[in-house]
């Protein structure tokens, strides 16, 4: 198959590229064009996508089938009609009387963890609404690079505990040991791979020290210089990778509702901790 050539623009942050489309099936029905998506991924952690024509579920069951399994498969989550993989976040319009809209967990930075730890990538659809903030990403491999000689020393040789969130049915949360100080399964670079939780158990520390090192070194990420912030309307497609990256989930309009779409990929490959 010929090769597209795509023009990716990057950001001026350490992260991001965008990419303008007439229509995503220019990317999906390339394999080449895809494996030149991956390399940028490796290269810029996120990729935004602007398509003048409407998204597709069949477009991103492609990246799907290219990139790796949907963390989605099986789950009880709202899927889009006729697929398998795709979560389907869309809300209608809601009338607007004034309230403060409501703070979710996911609106502060975070990763997307999974039973098996950190999702290899994450995959995020407009269709429809405008975001009332923008989706904001930190580069964890420039985190890294930034921590003074002593803080890299420090977290060397550190694991900490990543659990999904709980269970409604009280089953327990699954949850794995992650290196703080990481190697990238793909690329090797070295980056700072955090839990969600601030209270995450760290091997080897009491618990109020592992809480206040996690808590600091979120503190770092969030205040990172740099970061990359990307509006959410429609037609946009942002991929990122979810352990070069954390990210933000901005809320949308009230009173002009949204029509969402995600899925994560699974990681299959073992994260490896910087040589102390």
């Amino acid at each position: 198959m010929r090769e597209t050539n795509l023009r990716y623009e990057p950001h001026a942050s350490t992260i991001g590229a965008a990419l303008d489309l007439e229509s995503l099936e220019v990317l999906t029905a390339n394999p080449l064009a895809l494996a030149g998506l991956l390399t940028m991924l490796d290269e810029r952690g996120v990729v935004c996508i602007r398509t003048e024509q409407a998204l597709e579920p069949g477009q991103l069951a492609a990246i799907e089938r290219y990139f790796g399994t949907s963390a989605t498969r099986g789950t009880c989550q709202p899927l889009v009609p006729g697929t398998d993989f795709l979560g389907d976040f869309s809300i209608g319009p809601k009338f607007d009387d004034g309230r403060p809209r409501r703070v979710a967990p996911t609106d502060f930075i975070h990763i997307d963890t999974m039973p098996n730890g950190p999702a290899a990538y994450g995959v995020h659809a407009t269709l429809a609404g405008t975001s009332v903030a923008p989706m904001r990403f930190a580069d964890m491999r420039a985190v890294y690079a930034g921590l003074a000689e002593a803080q890299k020393a420090r977290i060397a040789g550190l694991r900490a505990r990543h659990s999904v969130p709980e269970l409604d049915d009280g089953t327990p949360a699954p949850w794995t040991m992650q290196p703080l100080a990481a190697r990238h399964p793909r690329s090797g670079a070295a980056l700072l791979l955090l839990p969600n939780r601030y209270r995450s158990w760290v091997e080897g520390l009491p618990d109020q020290e592992a809480a206040d090192l996690i808590g600091q070194l979120w503190r770092i990420t969030d205040a990172a210089p740099g970061c990359l912030e990307l509006h959410l309307r429609p037609n946009t497609l942002i991929i990122w990778d979810n352990i070069t990256c954390t990210h933000t989930n901005p809320g949308f309009a009230r009173s002009l509702g949204r029509v969402v779409w995600f899925f994560n990929i699974l990681n299959d490959r073992p994260v490896a901790p910087v040589a102390a």
